[in-house]
């Protein structure tokens, strides 16, 4: 085989390793706290719609800025955590029936009908990314409040150029990087 091969056949094998690094499913953490936002406020499932009258599409995009902000604050407060609010609204997806790509520090929230047992106007849940990566939207709602079909999912960014790769993805990155230029140096020096 030769050399130019072998290093096109090395470098093609390092860039399917760092797409498949941003392509990976990712875990959020639920941060749907109850209302009113206290001290003894507790995590949900989900919100119920009808205590956030100014939320959602084609309503006020700062009141559910605001929403959010306020309640990863809260959260933070009353679980002794440090997440970085959103300061950015990027929109309403448009792919609300498949998964949605994420960049580290993202936020999702997430409307459902209110469905079999669920309460007027469905219920909001409030999501946080701490990795990069594709989350499947859930189609159905969990309840309390909302069990029925997706109504709508919003992502904030945290803006500002703030977030912060997680470890493993940047230990992964490294780690094949470093493989590839002793490939490619061994390669070089065999030659």
């Amino acid at each position: 085989m030769k050399k130019s091969t072998k290093i096109c056949l090395t470098v093609a094998a390092f860039g399917f390793s760092v797409f498949s690094a941003f392509a990976v499913p990712t875990t959020p953490t639920d941060i749907t706290l109850t209302l009113p936002l206290n001290g003894s406020s507790v995590l949900v499932n989900d919100i119920n719609a009808n205590a956030l009258s100014s939320f959602g599409p084609g309503k006020s995009p700062a009141a559910d800025l605001g929403w959010l902000q306020a309640d990863v604050y809260w959260y933070n407060l009353n679980y002794a955590q440090a997440l970085v609010g959103p300061s950015d609204q990027s929109g309403t997806s448009e792919n609300i029936d498949g998964s949605v790509s994420l960049a580290a520090g993202d936020y999702l929230v997430l409307h459902y009908g209110s469905g079999p047992g669920g309460t007027s106007g469905g219920g909001i849940l409030g999501l946080y990314f701490g990795a990069a990566g594709t989350f499947d939207i859930p189609q159905k709602g969990s309840g309390p409040n909302g069990f029925g079909g997706i109504s709508y999912a919003e992502l904030f960014t945290q803006g500002s150029g703030n977030s912060v790769p997680d470890g493993g993805s940047t230990a992964m990155l490294l780690g094949s990087a470093l493989a590839v230029i002793g490939l490619i140096r061994r390669k070089l020096t065999l030659s």
